[in-house]
């Protein structure tokens, strides 16, 4: 029972009318229903829905788009959206689209269709349930296999049906029947809860044509990116004129950037029946066409369209920056744009970073750019590559919504959603909600409690790691039935970088991980208790994992001891940092593994793409070369275990060498070296927006809830910076500024906490004010 129980369960009282699903139904698997409700508003007064379905509706009013729904959550309790618009005096049309998706995959919990409405018009109730018009959708193509076991279906709709006008308040719904209501429904949706994050925002995003050409083929795939990458394709240069009365042709958009939301084009026709393809990536072939089936997304939906002009409505989220639209006869398109959606950050707690590196400055946007683009992907329903709550990329996203936009409802948010999707095996789902659970890898466990201890530290919610304590009982006692005679975790497969690893066995990475997760865990007070039964001490097990993971011969970790019990001969870059930042590695060694680490001449090959299966393949030079990174994410790790250590000088050589490349993009991609079925816009690229705000300018929560403040700037070759963080005390505003062997630093923060700075050797902490100006001096700066 969730936490919200004893609220939603006064709401859900207060619900008029039934779940309800067209009589004509008989799909029970991507099945599409149509509602319509019109009405008399006798005064310009405001139109309140309360709404949901399963699996999501699309609303509209007067045959405009509204907003999609429900945000999918907590497995107690089904969420419901209330929707309030100003009503003008005059007759209106309220329509719904409700889409069950029917199969597991891991987007949704698998329910059965169903549609809820409540209204009131001017406080008053609106029409009941048996007041609306619906009908079974007959335009779009149900027996298709699902695109992926990421979510449900693509689009395949015939335009060309009457029904394609049904949202338009002239539409004639006279042959439509009234729904009848869904029974016993209290099994499926116990509770309703009201939405618990604000509504998304919406807004028109345009695009600029990019290519042009010519196609052939006669595929009959039915699969619409089978049908589409089977043609042959000739690109013809803009500049040579109009393809409009060219039979077949094609017509790549660019968007800038990775957009997320609702496609729209207007194209007119010249005959009936024009088959249009649709196909989405965020690259394009050296025709100028994507190729829809690069992913395993496979980003393509077909439509036949009648003639004239017609504006295709795409009413399933696409996540991409490309688009090229395939023409089977004469056609010309007027407009490409998208109905973007976004998390609502809010603006004015949006953190601040200036330096006089330009390059660092960059990469501070682009990360808070791709994060933000990746927030609904990340911890809601997503409209991006995946659409799904996914726990393994939690982690860095919840260090941007934190250091930089501000929010901390959406990661406690996502901590809730983890501990509701945590399996009977104590294991935290990597998926949620979800019956998909082939993903429960450690990783997402771990990165769970990581997350809940950033949260902690960050909030102070001692409320929060109470009402948790009961989930991380049953989390602990996986990882002690996961743990060998040594106290190590072994035999859980774990997944952590997009490059050549070892997955299952005995793995570095995990227990560093697990041993920098008990250390931190232990500062929480309320957490004591469950901990307190772990076997061993976080030392001794430092120990064991040093004597089994190193291998004297080459100095270096090894990144895993395998099932049968051998070493493995690979040595990584992840797990070196990771063995550092845990401890595991002594100081007196660190300093020199760090230097070697971040040598190009001591790395393999870099990854290019997902090739984290490749360890067959490897040659044999990999068992004399450490193995790179193969993403942003897990590299930052590296550079904190650098900064960690006083090595400022390597750590901002290797943020440019990361990040630098990636500059000319508008946002940061899931791989270093994007390939394969990777994107340009995820939030495994991010993590220098987390560096930049916690190590070079140096803001760190001393203690829970930001009432003790470190202020340890670590400049390198900078000659100044200047940062504003927002932190559930208020704002703090800090810079520094080199003059020859000096740092004059100036500090604002709020009232009631306390600043400890630490500049090399000089220290001060700072009580009784909310400002502060001092001068550090070598001989902790780094030369230039």
């Amino acid at each position: 029972m969730s936490a919200l129980s004893p609220l939603v369960q006064g709401l859900a009282r207060n619900w008029r009318c039934p779940w309800i699903w067209p009589k004509d139904a008989t799909e029970s698997r991507n099945a599409y229903a149509l509602f319509r409700l019109s009405f008399e508003s006798p005064d310009a007064t405001d139109l309140t829905l309360h709404l949901t379905a399963d699996s999501w509706y699309c609303l509209y009013l007067d045959g405009e788009f509204i907003q999609r729904g429900p945000v999918h959550a907590f497995q107690s309790f089904y969420s419901y959206d209330t929707v309030t618009l100003p009503i003008p005096l005059g007759r209106h049309l309220i329509g719904i689209l409700a889409h069950h998706v029917g199969e597991v995959c891991a987007t949704y919990k698998k329910g059965r269709p169903g549609l809820r409405v409540n209204g009131e018009l001017g406080g008053r109730p609106l029409q009941d349930c048996a007041s609306w018009r619906c009908r079974s959708a007959s335009s779009w193509r149900h027996d298709l296999p699902e695109v992926m076991s990421h979510f449900g279906f693509w689009e395949d709709r015939d335009l060309t049906l009457p029904e394609a006008a049904w949202a338009r308040p002239d539409f004639d719904d006279s042959d439509w029947a009234a729904p009848e209501p869904v029974a016993d429904a209290a099994d499926t949706w116990p509770i309703l809860a009201a939405r618990d994050i604000p509504p998304f925002r919406y807004g028109r995003v345009d695009a600029t044509p990019h290519a042009q050409g010519i196609w052939e083929g006669d595929s009959q795939a039915p699969i619409p990116s089978r049908r589409y990458t089977e043609r042959l394709r000739q690109a013809i240069p803009q500049a040579a004129g109009s393809l409009a009365h060219t039979p077949r042709h094609f017509h790549t958009w660019d968007f800038g950037r990775t957009v997320t939301g609702y496609p729209r084009l207007r194209i007119r026709c010249a005959e009936a029946a024009t088959e249009l393809i649709v196909a989405y990536d965020e690259f394009v072939q050296p025709c100028g066409a994507v190729d829809a089936e690069r992913s395993y997304v496979r980003f393509a939906d077909r439509f036949l369209l009648p003639a004239g002009e017609t504006v295709v409505e795409l009413v399933q989220p696409r996540g991409f920056r490309y688009l090229t639209i395939d023409l089977a006869g004469p056609a010309s398109i007027d407009e490409v744009w998208i109905q973007e959606e976004r998390y609502p950050y809010d603006d004015d707690a949006r953190s601040a970073f200036r330096s006089s590196c330009e390059s660092l400055d960059r990469m501070y946007t682009t990360d808070l750019l791709t994060a933000d683009l990746c927030t609904l992907d990340t911890f809601v329903d997503c409209p991006n590559r995946e659409r799904v709550h996914f726990m393994e990329a939690v982690h860095p996203a919840a260090r941007s919504a934190f250091l930089g936009f501000g929010d901390t409802d959406i990661v406690r948010r996502s901590l809730l959603l983890g501990a509701q999707s945590q399996l009977p095996n104590g294991a935290i789902n990597g998926f949620s909600p979800s019956d998909r659970t082939n993903l429960a890898f450690a990783t997402s466990s771990l990165l769970w409690l990581h997350t809940l201890i950033d949260y902690w530290q960050h909030t102070g919610d001692e409320q929060l790691m109470a009402r948790l304590a009961p989930t991380l009982d049953r989390l602990l006692d996986t990882f002690i039935a996961h743990s060998d005679a040594d106290g190590l975790l072994s035999g859980w497969a774990a997944w952590w970088d997009w490059s050549p690893c070892e997955m299952n066995g005995t793995l570095l990475v995990s227990n560093a991980f697990w041993l920098i997760a008990r250390e931190r865990l232990a500062a929480i007070p309320a957490l004591a208790p469950s901990l307190a039964r772990l076997p061993g001490s976080t030392e001794s097990l430092r120990q064991r994992c040093h004597e089994r993971f190193w291998n004297p011969e080459r100095q270096l970790y090894r990144t895993a001891i395998r099932e049968d019990g051998t070493p493995s001969p690979l040595a990584n870059q992840f797990g070196n940092a990771m063995a550092v930042l845990a401890g595991i590695c002594p100081p007196e060694q660190r300093h020199r593994l760090l230097q070697r680490l971040s040598r190009p001449g001591d790395l393999y090959l870099q990854p290019v793409g997902e090739c984290n299966n490749s360890i067959g393949i490897l040659l044999p030079s990999a068992e004399r070369k450490i193995i790179p990174f193969g993403m942003h994410y897990p590299a930052s790790f590296l550079v904190e275990a650098l900064f960690q250590n006083g090595l400022d000088a390597e750590a901002h050589q290797l943020m440019h060498q990361y990040w630098g490349p990636c500059l000319d993009q508008p946002t940061f991609p899931e791989v270093m070296l994007p390939g394969g079925n990777s994107f340009l816009c995820h939030d495994w690229g991010c993590g220098a927006a987390y560096l930049l705000q916690a190590y070079v300018a140096g803001l760190r929560p001393a203690t829970a809830g930001w009432t003790e403040i470190l202020w340890a700037p670590q400049p390198g070759p900078l000659t100044e910076c200047r940062t504003e963080l927002r932190t559930p005390r208020g704002m703090i505003a800090v810079q520094y500024r080199r003059e020859g062997d000096s740092l004059h630093l100036q500090a604002t923060f709020p009232a009631g906490s306390r600043l400890h700075v630490r500049a090399g050797e000089n220290a001060w902490t700072i009580d009784e004010t909310t400002s502060w100006e001092g001068t550090a001096h070598a001989p902790f700066l780094v030369a230039r």
